[in-house]
Order: C-alpha cells, then structure tokens, then sequence
C-alpha cells in the first residue's frame, strides 16, 4: 500500500513535480535490473532493519502500469520484506522506467558508482562513535542492541575505549579494533605489550597465540607467588626450578635416606622437612591450573642421604658413561631443556586456541569438500588412537560438538542430520581422536604421521598454527635434537 498523507512530503532542495516521498508497501514494490545479481542480506542487517526500519529512502519509478519499481535500494527492500516491515520509504521520481539506451546506461552507472565509491567506517571512527556513546551514558550491551551487531565486538570495542595504550594503537597507528583488544587486556604490562605491538606489527597472524600464551603465563605467575608466599610463611625454603641437578641437589623421589638404606628405597617427605637442606621448587600444570610442590634436598650428601638406585653403602651411582659431564655438556643439556619447558608451555597455550578452533568447525553445517576423502583414510589407516577413541566413547568428539552424552548421543544426531552435516559429525570423530593423541612434550619434537597429517589438515581448513605446532609439519628438524644432540645444542646457546 502507498500512503500519501501525512507521509508524503517534498524533499528539501527539490521541486514537487521532482520527487515525492512516499511509504510503500515493501512487497508492492518490483525490484528493477540491477548490477548486483546476488543481495547478500546479512542477519545483522536484517536485525537492524527489523529494530529500527528502513531509514534511508529508496529510489523508486512509475512505470506504464502504475506499479513502482526499485532502482536503487535492492537490498533495503528485500530486507524489509524479511524483516516484515509494513512500509519503507519510498523516493518517487519524476521520471519514466528506462527503456532507452541512453537511460539504461545511466541507471547502471548510478548502480555502480553508488556501491563502488561506498567506504566502509574505519575502526578509528567505530572507536571515536563507541567513546562517545559511552560518554551518553550507554552501555555495551545498549549500543550493541541498537547497533544489531554481536554483543562480543561491542564489549571488545569497549575495552579498548577504556584503554589509554589500545585506544592510542588505533587511533595513532592505525592497529584494528580485535589487535587492540588483545592489547587492552595487558594494559600496564609493558613487556607484554611490547611483544604485542611487535607482533601485531611483523606477525599479525600469531598475535592470538602471543596473547594466549601471555594469558597463560599471568596466571602461572599469580598461583606461583601465592603458593610461595603460603610455604615462606611455614618457613619452607623455595627454589627455582632446576633444569639440571648439579652437585648434590636432588628431588626426594630420588633419593633413599642413608647409603646403609637398602637400594630402592624412597626418603620420606614429611620426615625430611627437618633437614637443613629441605627445599621445594613448584611445578604448575597448565592443564589444570594447579601448582605441586617438589620437595628436594639442597645436598644429600652432606645431610647423609644417598641416591635412591645407588649400590648399597654408596651415596651416588658412578656416572653410566663413566665420567662426569664436562661444562659443555651440563650448559647444553640445560639449553635442552630449557627449550623442552618452553615448547611445553607454548603447546599448552597453542592447544587452547586449536581446541576453540575445533569447536567452532564442529558447529559447521556442512564439511570442507575435501573432507570426505581425509576422514576416510583416517579412518581406514586404523590407528591405535582411532581404536582408544571408540573404547573411550568419543569423549572429545563429544564435547567439541555439544553433545556430552556418549556414543548414543552422537549416533542419535548422526541420525538426524543432514548428509552435509553428518559428514562433519564424522570428520570431528577423526580430528578429535588424533588431537587426543597430541602431546606437549613429544608431538612438536617428534610427531607420527597421522599427527603431521592432522595438523596440515587442519591448517588448509583455516587454523593458523602457533609457531610451535608449525614444527609438526616442517619437514626440518624441530630445534631441540633430543639428549644425544645436547652438545650441538650448547654450543647454539
């Protein structure tokens, strides 16, 4: 329906006889020709025409018959219909449905031009309009539903707002809003926001791993210094891990508690505790966000202690290679592990971020077309992890795809799935019988084939590995060697 009054009026600037403003019924209106052969309607835009209508009028002809046909607003329209919107507003001209050449030619390059000279808001604009609707008094999730975008990128464009370093990334050196944010959550830690702006700068596909692993550390560092000022207020004695045991320092677990002892043997921890040279270093797992106490002895054999395998009425073993280690060979095994402690606490971030990747391409409706083909030869290669993922019930397969109940669960959705999206149930229990087979000790340094094949799987399907995982699938030797290279090492560091 065309309404008239009080809704038609003349456009500022314009002659009546020019143009007229109308409200139109949206599915009264004939969409024209247009350049654009597919109107993409994003959720977002059809949410925010639904919230708010369609505010900015479209163009509109007669033609012969009376009807009213679209030249410009194609996507407006059809969102509007979508939206179920009565009326939008309608911009009539004066002017006959082309029919001519020389009209045709003009309405497709009014077509173009509107679209091609069209610029996107930047993210310093986005930020600048953010600052100032916060300064009004709204909220992020205010602007978010008035603006019909996801709460999540208001809430991060807020952040960075409130960030005095992130907010000046933006609007000074032109870092995007998502970059920002990861920065923002540092604000105060110049080391790691250095790191940061290095690697938004040279490295900007590896910043979420930088920042994950900086997440990572923060809380590691924060159990630590509470778990250390528990034990000095017990008068416990902390050290830093060792990467070696040098002279006569020894974990409790290796040692028995006299060289009379009978070998094998194991010292009593809470006995030990009265010993002058009783000390703990801590040891932080990741996985579980929980810090263990290592108790050792500062020198056993001075407080009379002996290696727990050592012959009987002996303190120490003789060295198995029948010397000592030189100094080269004690610094580059310490270099070893170093590195090995390194690469594990790099892989415990990396795994966050994969696991969260695996979810996301566990929600998918239908698989990569490649993925028929590699999930088959997975699943034909009959990998002892394929095997313990079934006699385990899927259990990472289950969560990655919501669905916590076990194989009868799964098989259930499989059932009722679509081919597409039962062939992504499918490729999950692939990938996530493998990534089950991960680990951050060995996978970097020395991965099976079926693990290199999971990993540049899942890489041409999108994931960006961190630099650690990317030594799974580089055909070069991972940095380390192992113990028997631990001299090369050394010299390295």
């Amino acid at each position: 329906m065309t309404t008239t009054e009080p809704d038609t009026q003349e456009v500022p600037g314009a002659e009546a006889s020019e143009a007229q403003l109308l409200r139109v019924d949206p599915n009264e209106l004939i969409i024209g020709v247009n350049v654009r052969a597919n109107a993409v309607l994003g959720s977002g835009f059809v949410a925010d025409i639904k919230r708010r209508g369609v505010r900015e009028p479209v163009t509109v002809v007669r033609r012969g018959d009376g009807a009213l046909v679209v030249c410009k607003g194609q996507r407006r329209v059809l969102a509007a219909i979508k939206a179920e919107q009565p009326t939008v507003p309608a911009l009539l001209l004066d002017e006959a449905e082309d029919t001519d050449a020389k009209s045709r030619i003009a309405r497709v390059i009014d077509q173009l031009g509107e679209n091609e000279h069209r610029e996107q808001i930047t993210d310093r604009d986005e930020l600048a309009a953010t600052q100032e609707l916060l300064d009004l008094g709204l909220t992020a999730r205010q602007i978010a539903r008035e603006r019909s975008i996801p709460r999540k990128r208001v809430e991060g464009t807020v952040v960075v707002a409130r960030s005095d370093a992130a907010r000046h990334a933006v609007l000074d050196t032109g870092m995007d809003l998502l970059q920002a944010a990861a920065l923002a959550e540092f604000d105060g830690d110049e080391e790691a926001m250095a790191e940061l702006r290095t690697t938004a700068a040279e490295q900007p596909h590896q910043l979420d791993h930088v920042a994950q692993r900086w997440r990572d550390q923060r809380a590691e560092d924060a159990a630590l210094a509470a778990r250390s000022a528990e034990l000095a207020e017990q008068g416990v004695t902390v050290i830093e891990r060792p990467y070696l045991y040098p002279n006569g320092l020894r974990r409790l677990s290796m040692l028995r508690p006299t060289p009379e002892s009978e070998p094998g043997n194991e010292i009593d921890p809470d006995q030990h505790r009265h010993c002058p040279g009783h000390a703990v270093f801590l040891d932080y797992s990741r996985a579980t966000g929980q810090v263990h106490d290592v108790g050792v002895c500062s020198d056993f054999p001075a407080h009379g202690h002996a290696e727990r395998f050592a012959p009987a009425g002996q303190a120490t073993s003789a060295p198995s290679n029948g010397a000592a280690l030189t100094e080269r060979e004690r610094a580059a095994k310490t270099a070893y592990r170093r590195t090995v402690i390194a690469h594990g606490k790099s892989w415990d971030s990396a795994t966050t971020l994969r696991r969260d990747w695996l979810r996301t391409f566990a929600a998918r409706r239908t698989a990569p077309k490649d993925a028929p083909v590699w999930t088959a030869q997975v699943w034909a290669s009959g990998a002892h992890c394929l095997r313990k993922a079934l006699e385990s019930g899927h259990e990472l397969a289950g969560e990655l795809l919501g669905l916590p109940g076990g194989p009868a669960e799964i098989a259930r959705a499989a059932a009722n799935a679509t081919p597409g999206r039962a062939t992504v149930i499918l490729t999950v229990l692939a990938l996530a019988a493998i990534e089950v087979s991960t680990d951050r000790r060995r996978t970097w340094e020395r991965p099976d084939e079926l693990q290199r094949g999971y990993f540049a799987q899942i890489q041409q399907w999108g994931y960006e590995p961190a630099d650690v995982e990317a030594l799974v699938t580089d055909e070069a030797p991972s940095n380390t060697g192992d113990i028997g290279d631990a001299a090369e090492l050394g010299e390295a560091a």
